[in-house]
């Protein structure tokens, strides 16, 4: 006899989605991981990247398949929002920003082209088309660069409220949240055990481990997945409230700036943050990433990594797309991605009554809700939807085991 039926580790979107659905057809169903730490500097177990107030939330994405991971989320937002009473979805539309003339970062993306094969609506302008400006007077992109411009239902969600909607749903189907960290993962033939930093033991006939960048930490799996993790850094631009409800309903941005030391902007309009006050947010990828590779590596970033090592650069940046916006104070953000080789999130039966969901390959949180639901009915019952194709999220080990 075991504690739960399914048990999911890890409380961050993916594993409250996860936690969500198969509450819907379990009423033995547990999902276990931390909260936000309260004292970042202090916390001494495993972080995640959903800490935020704003993530891009769009249907042009890289592939068909990102794009229909996502395009399944979008559709389900509303239902989410009704059905839990939380609000977290703003259908603001986004703009790309790209110019052939740029060779640093990720591989150019033709989005013009991929709208078009998606039949996203959208709208295009040549760089000598200057009117997209007209409804976005305050953005400015230097000369040379196309823009395009996605409709609504393409915005932003807050990732903090999208978590909570989840996670509400669940307990409503009687789903516990057990604020704990695991560190050990055992199985036998009859059930899996999870041991727990906090010194406390559960059993589950199956296990889904979700807990992103630090999967392959502690002792969750039997064998390190192929999961590279990078760390990532965003700024906060400080505004008015006067000038963030004057560019409320201002869309996203993912502009391919022209930088030796930054690259892929993405950047969300002012939004308010915990502390009553309106920000810009902007990340993007720079020269001083690194690639840390130990549980103590990772820690270490969330705690006190040197988020400002392009500090200069990012405000450079953040004032050259907003020329007319008063910025008043800017501070930097940790976050942390995670990579997969077939670029898609790995959800698979690892071994046994032991599955993962994780690698979200910077772009997990629009699609959370379908990725969720994509590994919940795995574990349940190795149901797998036919609009989705299953072999890109196979999982792939660092060393062979299969």
């Amino acid at each position: 006899m075991t504690d739960f039926e399914y048990m999911v580790i890890g409380k961050g979107l993916l594993g409250c989605a996860a936690t969500h659905y198969l509450s819907q057809w379990s009423q033995h169903v547990a999902v276990l991981g931390p909260d936000e730490p309260a004292d970042f500097a202090r916390h001494q177990g495993v972080f995640a990247s959903h800490y935020d107030q704003g993530r891009q939330t769009r249907l042009l994405s890289r592939s068909p398949i990102w794009s229909e991971i996502n395009r399944q989320a979008m559709l389900n937002y509303p239902v989410l929002q009704a059905q839990s009473g939380m609000s977290f979805y703003r259908p603001v539309g986004a703009l790309y920003a790209n110019a052939d003339r740029v060779t640093r970062g990720n591989p150019y993306r033709d989005y013009r082209r991929i709208a078009q094969e998606l039949e996203v609506a959208h709208e295009w302008y040549e760089p000598e088309d200057q009117s997209w400006r007209e409804p976005f007077p305050d953005l400015d992109f230097p000369a040379g660069y196309s823009v395009l411009y996605e409709p609504a239902p393409a915005g932003y969600v807050n990732p903090r409220d999208y978590l909570r909607a989840e996670l509400t749903l669940a307990e409503q189907h009687g789903a516990v949240a057990i604020r704990e960290t695991a560190v050990d993962i055992s199985q036998t033939a009859h059930a899996i055990t999870i041991d727990t930093a906090e010194g406390n033991r559960y059993t589950a006939a199956k296990v889904l481990v979700a807990a992103g960048a630090f999967t392959n930490c502690h002792n969750l799996l039997p064998y390190p997945l192929d999961l590279p993790a990078k760390t990532e850094t965003v700024i906060l631009g400080e505004v008015s409230a006067a000038d963030a409800s004057r560019l409320e309903g201002y869309p996203t941005v993912l502009y391919r700036i022209d930088d030796p030391d930054i690259s892929d902007i993405y950047m969300t309009p002012p939004i308010q943050y915990p502390n009553g006050r309106f920000y810009i947010k902007m990340g993007c990828n720079t020269s001083a990433d690194s690639w840390p590779k130990t549980l103590e590596e990772m820690q270490a970033w969330f705690r006190d990594g040197d988020s400002n090592a392009c500090h200069d650069a990012l405000c450079r940046a953040l004032d050259s797309l907003w020329p007319s916006v008063d910025i008043l104070a800017t501070e930097t953000k940790r976050c942390m991605v995670c990579y997969t080789p077939s670029g898609h999130p790995s959800i698979d039966r690892v071994e046994g009554a032991l599955y993962v969901a994780t690698g979200g390959n910077g772009g997990g949180a629009t699609g959370s809700d379908t990725l969720g639901r994509l590994a919940a009915g795995l574990v349940f019952d190795d149901r797998w939807p036919a609009s989705i194709p299953r072999q890109p999220f196979r999982v792939q080990f660092l060393h062979s085991h299969r």
